[in-house]
């Protein structure tokens, strides 16, 4: 976490990415939609956003602020819900991009400077664990709740295997 302190242009530049335009594409949306009789709004976060971790305070610091400010707007506006909707691990060509780079030195290099012995645990328990979950069954939860419009707003939903609710 000092490293964050260290570097306050980098971290204000991951606010303005992460939070501030987050907060300026909402408002657009909501002045040029604002008639539309439904609106939910699709936080694409993770764990980070509730759960410290090590290296990764960049992240978390960013999720926790977006997630915040959106749980902000669910409460001060009733026409508006917000679903906070964590993919989980998502078995794409971009994953296994990463896969394949997991025995160079390079990736070897970065992932022993970035990330502690817990972080590198948890990555790869993913990976041994297959963990992993196909693209379209993620897409068909996030469609499923948004769809039955059956949650709570300001809900945090993570995808998993089991988690499709179930049809009205």
């Amino acid at each position: 976490m000092l490293d964050v302190g260290a570097n306050l242009p980098l971290l204000q530049e991951a606010l303005n990415i992460n939070v501030l335009s987050t907060v300026a594409i909402t408002t657009a949306f909501f002045e040029a939609f604002g008639q539309a009789s439904h609106k939910v709004v699709v936080n694409m976060t993770a764990h980070s956003a509730d759960n410290a971790y090590p290296s990764y305070g960049y992240n978390s610091i960013c999720k926790s602020a977006k997630k915040m400010a959106l749980n902000i707007l669910a409460k001060e506006r009733d026409d508006i819900k917000v679903l906070h909707f964590n993919p989980a691990s998502v078995d794409t060509p971009a994953f296994h991009q990463i896969l394949d780079q997991i025995d160079t030195p390079a990736f070897h290099q970065i992932l022993d400077q970035s990330f502690n012995a817990e972080i590198r645990a948890m990555f790869q328990k993913i990976i041994d664990d297959k963990q992993l979950l196909p693209a379209d069954h993620v897409a068909h939860v996030l469609v499923t709740y948004v769809g039955h419009d059956s949650f709570e707003s300001g809900s945090f939903v993570t995808a998993t295997k089991e988690n499709v609710p179930k049809s009205h």
